[in-house]
C-alpha cells in the first residue's frame, strides 16, 4: 500500500481507487451479507410471504341511505386507504343538497369532490346533477330548476382517499 508522502502546498493530486479501497469495500459487502443471512432465516421469509399472499380485501359494507333515497350503496376500504363505493340510488321527492349517505369515521374523504354520474332520468324528468362527497362525510346531490324528478336513478361507482 505504501506510506504517505509530503506534497508542497498547491500541488494538484488525484485520489485514485486503490487496492486498499477495494479490499475495504469488499469486506463491507461480505460483512453486510453475513449479518443479513443471520437475521433472516427461511421460516421468517416463508411466514412473511404467506402473510402477504393471504391478505384479503375488506368485505363490502352496506351504507344507510337517508333523506328520501332508496336503492343500495356499498363501500369498502383497501390497505392503502382508498375507499371504493358502488351504488344504485333512486330519488324520491328530495330537496336541494339533500344527504344521500353519511360516510362513517375512517371512510371519510380527505377532500371534497364532484362525482360524475350517469343518471337514468324518467320520461319528462329534469336533467340530473352530479353527486358530491364532502370532507364532512356527506354524499349529496345539488338540485337546480325546482328539484329532482321522482324516481331518477343514479348507478355507478367511485373511489377516493380516506382521512387517516
Amino acid at each position: 500500500q505504501g506510506s504517505a508522502r509530503p506534497w508542497p502546498n498547491g500541488t494538484i493530486i488525484a485520489r485514485n481507487y486503490t487496492a486498499y479501497d477495494h479490499d475495504t469495500f469488499k469486506a463491507n459487502i461480505e460483512d453486510n451479507a453475513t449479518q443479513l443471512a443471520q437475521k433472516a432465516n427461511t421460516n421468517d421469509v416463508n411466514a412473511a410471504l404467506e402473510l402477504k399472499a393471504n391478505k384479503r380485501q375488506e368485505n363490502w359494507i352496506t351504507g344507510t341511505l337517508i333523506s328520501g333515497w332508496a336503492g343500495s350503496l356499498m363501500y369498502r376500504k383497501n390497505d392503502l386507504g382508498i375507499v371504493q363505493v358502488e351504488y344504485s340510488l333512486t330519488s324520491s321527492n328530495v330537496s336541494a343538497w339533500s344527504n344521500v349517505w353519511d360516510a362513517p369515521v375512517g371512510y371519510r374523504p380527505q377532500t371534497g369532490r364532484s362525482i360524475r354520474t350517469f343518471p337514468v332520468v324518467p320520461v319528462g324528468g329534469v336533467s340530473a346533477n352530479p353527486l358530491f362527497i364532502f370532507e364532512d362525510n356527506a354524499l349529496k346531490v345539488p338540485l337546480s330548476g325546482g328539484g329532482l324528478a321522482v324516481s331518477t336513478t343514479y348507478i355507478g361507482q367511485f373511489m377516493y382517499l380516506a382521512v387517516g
